[in-house]
């Protein structure tokens, strides 16, 4: 069986490959051409949760994969470990093998980062430039370069309810991107100057209001991804166009 760990799945999965991945896996599945439907389960325990989910990929014989996520929204402050963590099973779909046992958090932050750029390739405006941040973490750093690789931006907005964390965003995008990139305090400050906005936060109230959204803005909301999380005012969902990638698994999480 091969071990990975995160820097050997960082060195091997570039975003621009992982984002093309990601793209033909949408795309077997809306072709219908999956051999069984993605699955998911979530366990909550004090203080976090667990998510666990499968899916199948290519001919006989081909791949099954499960990923085991822990999410610890506490873990950075509290042990100072990542809030997520886990670990992700291949297997021959054709005789069952375990092939093999890689570190999840890498593939994690890439997969989500790159379903919000093939979504912002083929459903934000053309002119967009203006690109709002809320979380500062390592999924908003993620989406930063994700959306880079399919979007001419020009301007970034950064906001986060921890300051130094929107600091260390700054002091690490700003010379790596080479743009402007501006802290403000509240997504309320920038979203009307905002042509994209991405959430990602465990947020369990409103980040986003409806009244502060202006036509045709790209929304990519991906904190909420377990109940009693919420980011997105629900006025927001009513008038806008809703894309998922899975609507199921979206309306149950």
């Amino acid at each position: 069986m091969l071990f990975l760990d995160r820097q050997d799945v960082a060195a091997l999965l570039p975003m621009t490959v992982c984002i093309a991945a990601i793209e033909q896996a949408f795309r077997a599945h809306a072709e219908g051409s999956l051999p069984s439907a993605p699955g998911v389960l979530s366990t909550q325990v004090p203080g976090g949760g667990f998510h666990v989910k499968t899916a199948a990929l290519g001919p006989a014989p081909g791949y099954y994969a499960a990923k085991i996520n822990a999410n610890f929204p506490g873990n950075p402050d509290r042990n100072g470990l990542p809030a997520i963590q886990g670990l992700v099973g291949l297997f021959d779909s054709g005789d069952g093998r375990p092939l093999a046992l890689l570190d999840s958090i890498e593939i994690t932050t890439l997969r989500t980062a790159a379903a919000s750029a093939i979504a912002a390739r083929h459903l934000a405006l053309p002119d967009a430039k203006a690109l709002l941040v809320c979380g500062c973490g390592n999924q908003g750093r993620a989406h930063v370069r994700a959306l880079l690789a399919v979007r001419r931006i020009e301007r970034i907005y950064a906001c986060d309810r921890d300051p130094e964390r929107v600091t260390a965003f700054i002091g690490e995008l700003g010379p790596e991107t080479g743009l402007d990139i501006e802290p403000v305090s509240s997504a309320a400050e920038a979203l009307p100057r905002s042509d994209l906005a991405v959430t990602c936060t465990p947020a369990r109230e409103v980040v986003l209001r409806a009244a502060d959204i202006r036509p045709g803005q790209f929304i990519a909301a991906v904190g909420a991804d377990s109940a009693g999380k919420q980011e997105l005012d629900p006025r927001v969902l009513a008038m806008s166009r809703v894309v998922t990638d899975l609507t199921g698994q979206a309306a149950h999480m």
